[in-house]
């Protein structure tokens, strides 16, 4: 497929399984269980991939935190990090939150800020952060 032809399609629905609710082998069984075809993702611990977009509402666990909506590559980005307990750490750019609500499931006694420029993006972190039962302090930057 030609590179311009491939960058027109749309992009596969990946989720981040949140390992402080399950993991992702049991998480793929409950969407097996509701015949929605998965696979996991090579290379990204939490990753699968949905074979078919599916309103993240509609999927098992989405209310009860299991999972957030993320592309595979952004969720290298915590990986990346040397995480250790009781860490502070600045989120500079942080919404939605995905990144942010990553980095606390892989280490929640951090101490993180998330900032940006957009209060209504803001919310949405919020919003992450409470449906995935995380904390942090959220602010705007001026």
């Amino acid at each position: 497929m030609p590179i311009l032809q491939a960058n027109n399609t749309q992009a596969p629905m990946v989720l981040r399984v949140n390992q402080q609710v399950l993991d992702r082998v049991s998480y793929l069984k409950q969407l097996e269980q509701k015949h929605i075809p998965a696979a996991i993702v090579p290379n990204v611990s939490e990753a699968i991939r949905l074979e078919k977009a599916y309103p993240a509402t509609e999927l098992p666990l989405y209310e009860a935190g299991g999972f957030s909506v993320q592309d595979a590559a952004s969720q290298l980005a915590a990986t990346l990090l040397d995480l250790s307990p009781n860490l502070k750490i600045l989120d500079a750019c942080a919404a939605p939150g995905g990144k942010t609500c990553h980095i606390l499931e892989c280490m929640p006694s951090s101490d993180l800020l998330a900032v940006d420029m957009n209060k209504n993006k803001t919310q949405k972190i919020k919003e992450n952060l409470q449906r995935l039962r995380l904390k942090a302090i959220i602010l705007k930057r001026r």
